[in-house]
C-alpha cells in the first residue's frame, strides 16, 4: 500500500518502475503526488484548484513530464503537461472552447498523445490524438459512444485500445493510431474496461466486471400484481433484455453467461436455454409476429448494426450495417418492416427496412430512438432521445406530424417502456430511490401507478395483452483483472 487517502486515484508507471505519480481531487483542488514505488513518503508536483473530476495521468516515456487534464475559464477541461524538471505546466489543448478533454496517453515513442474529448455535460466521447508537446488534433473516433476510460497504445504505437459502451455493455475496442474502423477485442468480454499495455512485453490487461442478474416476472390482474417471481437464473452471468414471443412459446434475452454478450431463448419459465449467437456482442432481442424470428442489433463488426436470425436453423444475417450505429430493432405488426435507430445522419432518428432486405427509409426528422409500433399498426411510438427520462413521441405510421404523445409519461430510460394492454407501461425513477411501474392508458390520458418496485430494471417487456410484465433488475457485481498476453 503506498497511499492512504480515499481521494488517490489513477496512478501511472514513471520509465524506469522507480517512482508511481497519482491524482488526488479532494477539497477544491486537483493535486499530483510522486512516492517511491517501494513505499515512502509522497512529494506534492502540482496543486491547482478544480471543479471537474475528471483523472488519469501519464508519464512520458523519456521521464520528463507528466501528462494531466485541468479546468478551462469555459468550464470544461484540457490536457496539459507538468515539467519535472521545473514543475512548470504546458497546456497541449483547450483556448475558448466548450470541450471536456481528458484521459491523456503517450504514444511508446513519445511523440503522440492520445486522449478523450466530449461537449461540456455529454457522456458521450470520441478518441483524438496530436503531437506530444502541441499541436493540430486528429479524430480517430466517430461512434457517440460512453468512453468508460483512457485510451491506452499497443506496444509498436500503431493501435490505440479504448473502452466504449455499446448496446448498454462496455467492451474494449481498438482502432489503428493513423484512423480507421474500430475493431472489437475478441476474448476480451463484457462489460470490460481500463485498459493498459505493457510497453516492453505488449500484454493487455483490463478490468472485467463479473455480475449476476435475473429476469424476473410479474403477473398482473387488473393492473393489480398478484405473482412476482424470478424465472431465468444466471449466477455467473447477467440476463437482461427479455422479450417472449408473440405465441407465448419462447422467451428470448440476452445474456453473457458464456462470457459475451449474445441472444438466448428458452422456455417461458426459463428452462432449456439455447444460445443462437456467437457474435462477441448482440443486445436488444426483438421477436417477428409470428414467433420465427429475431431482430436484434450486435457490435460484432466494430459498430452496432441490425441481424435476424431465423428460429428454423442458420447463420444470422445482417440487415443493416455500414456507417453510423444501427440499433434497437422492432417490427412492425404485419412483420413487412423492421424499424431501428440510426444517427448516420448525425443525429439520432428512426429508419425502417424491409424485413427481408432493401433500402433503409428514414421515419423522423426531429430525432428518435427505440420505436415500437402500436398493435393496430396505426401510430409508431419511440423514445425522443437516448438520454435518461426522454419523451414518448408518436407519428402516423403511413406518415403525418411527429408529436408529443404525453407529458406524463416519462421512462428513466429508452428501454423502461413497453407499448401493452391498450396503452403504455413504463418505470418512472423520478422520485430516486424509488422506482414506479405505471401505465398509461392511451384512451383516458390517465396514469395509474402499479408497483413500487424494490430495484430499478433498465429493461422492460409487457406482453400485448398486458398481462404478463417482463423486467430484469441488476444483481451484485464483482471486477477481477484480466490478462492477455496476446490479442489481436
Amino acid at each position: 500500500r503506498l497511499s492512504s487517502n480515499p481521494a488517490d486515484c489513477c496512478a501511472t508507471w514513471s520509465p524506469d518502475g522507480q517512482t508511481v505519480a497519482f491524482l488526488r481531487i479532494q477539497d477544491g483542488r486537483r493535486e499530483i503526488y510522486s512516492i517511491p514505488s517501494g513505499g515512502g513518503a509522497s512529494r506534492l508536483l502540482l496543486s491547482v484548484p478544480t471543479k471537474q473530476e475528471n483523472g488519469q495521468l501519464d508519464w512520458s516515456p523519456d521521464g520528463r513530464s507528466i501528462a494531466f487534464s485541468g479546468d478551462t475559464a469555459e468550464g470544461g477541461t484540457r490536457i496539459l503537461a507538468l515539467s519535472l524538471s521545473d514543475l512548470s505546466v504546458l497546456s497541449l489543448t483547450g483556448g475558448k472552447d466548450r470541450n471536456a478533454d481528458w484521459a491523456p496517453a503517450y504514444s511508446p515513442d513519445g511523440r503522440q498523445l492520445a486522449f478523450v474529448r466530449g461537449e461540456i455535460g455529454s457522456q458521450a466521447g470520441e478518441i483524438f490524438v496530436m503531437p506530444a508537446d502541441g499541436g493540430p488534433v486528429k479524430q480517430l473516433t466517430n461512434e457517440n459512444s460512453l468512453i468508460r476510460s483512457g485510451p491506452a497504445w499497443t506496444a509498436d504505437g500503431k493501435r490505440i485500445v479504448y473502452a466504449a459502451t455499446q448496446n448498454g455493455e462496455a467492451r474494449l475496442l481498438q482502432i489503428p493510431s493513423t484512423g480507421g474502423v474500430p475493431e472489437l477485442i475478441s476474448g476480451a468480454g463484457s462489460p470490460s474496461w481500463h485498459p493498459t499495455i505493457s510497453r516492453q512485453t505488449g500484454e493487455l490487461a483490463y478490468q472485467h466486471i463479473l455480475g449476476a442478474s435475473s429476469i424476473w416476472r410479474m403477473n398482473l390482474d387488473s393492473l393489480t400484481p398478484s405473482d412476482v417471481r424470478m424465472v431465468v437464473i444466471s449466477p455467473a452471468g447477467k440476463d437482461e433484455g427479455p422479450q417472449v414471443a408473440p405465441n407465448g412459446r419462447k422467451l428470448a434475452f440476452m445474456s453473457n453467461r458464456s462470457n459475451s454478450m449474445e441472444i438466448w431463448i428458452s422456455d417461458p419459465d426459463g428452462s432449456y436455454p439455447i444460445k443462437l449467437t456467437s457474435l462477441d456482442g448482440c443486445g436488444s432481442p426483438r421477436w417477428s409476429p409470428d414467433s420465427g424470428s429475431i431482430a436484434f442489433d450486435s457490435v460484432h463488426t466494430g459498430r452496432p448494426s441490425i441481424y435476424v436470425v431465423e428460429m428454423s436453423g442458420g447463420q444470422p444475417r445482417m440487415l443493416v450495417g455500414g456507417d453510423g450505429q444501427n440499433m434497437v430493432p422492432s417490427w412492425s405488426h404485419d412483420g413487412k418492416w423492421i424499424y431501428f435507430a440510426s444517427d448516420r445522419t448525425g443525429q439520432d432518428q428512426v429508419w425502417k427496412i424491409p424485413a427481408n432486405g432493401g433500402q433503409p427509409m428514414q421515419v423522423t426528422k426531429q430525432g428518435g430512438f427505440a420505436a415500437r409500433e402500436s398493435p393496430d399498426g396505426k401510430y409508431l411510438y419511440y423514445a425522443k432521445t437516448r438520454g435518461e427520462r426522454p419523451e414518448i413521441w408518436q407519428v402516423p405510421v403511413n406518415g403525418g406530424t411527429e408529436s408529443l404523445l404525453s407529458s406524463l409519461v416519462r421512462p428513466g430510460i429508452w428501454a423502461q417502456w413497453s407499448v401493452a394492454g391498450g396503452g403504455i407501461f413504463f418505470i418512472d425513477n423520478a422520485s430516486e430511490p424509488y422506482h414506479t411501474l405505471e401505465y398509461y392508458d392511451l384512451r383516458s390520458g390517465k396514469v395509474q401507478v402499479i408497483k413500487v418496485l424494490e430495484r430499478d430494471s433498465f429493461w422492460l417487456f409487457v406482453t400485448e395483452d398486458g398481462k404478463s410484465v417482463w423486467y430484469s433488475p441488476p444483481g451484485q457485481e464483482e471486477s477481477t483483472i484480466m490478462l492477455q498476453k496476446t490479442f489481436h
